[in-house]
């Protein structure tokens, strides 16, 4: 997992690498993993329900996001309002520190709240929000 996703995981639930992939796994309604051309994994990323109306999406990647960017951003560009079309109101909170996290959220369209005490660990974390 990459750093700032470590770092994010750790200041929100307190939870390692693999027991945040696997719980956020486990509590997904939906849940993908995508891969380079060798196979091997550059992120995860799901949806769980949190309400009748919200559901809260999640990514957690690997470095290998950071290399492969633009098929990052072209895939999930295009996979985006498919997921949309099932689970119109979307909100969750990320790390305010994780700016390349904030800015793909806003690139998605993504409204974007000032940083607010979050988390186990009280850290500062933007909500951000979709289809309210």
């Amino acid at each position: 997992m990459r750093q700032a996703d470590r770092d994010e995981v750790m200041a929100a639930s307190g939870l390692k690498p693999f027991d945040a992939v696997y719980s956020s796994y486990l509590k997904s309604e939906s849940c993908l993993t995508g891969l380079d051309g060798n196979g091997i994994p550059i992120g995860m990323w799901g949806i769980r329900r949190e309400t009748w109306k919200w559901n809260n999406p999640w990514l957690l990647g690997t470095d290998r996001i950071d290399e492969l960017w633009r098929p990052f951003l072209r895939t999930t560009k295009l996979l985006f309002p498919l997921i949309c079309a099932k689970y119109p109101c979307q909100r969750n909170h990320v790390d305010a520190r994780n700016k390349k996290s904030i800015a793909w959220l806003k690139w998605l369209g993504f409204e974007i709240e000032p940083p607010a005490p979050y988390g186990v660990s009280g850290a500062l974390f933007c909500k951000f929000l979709r289809g309210a």
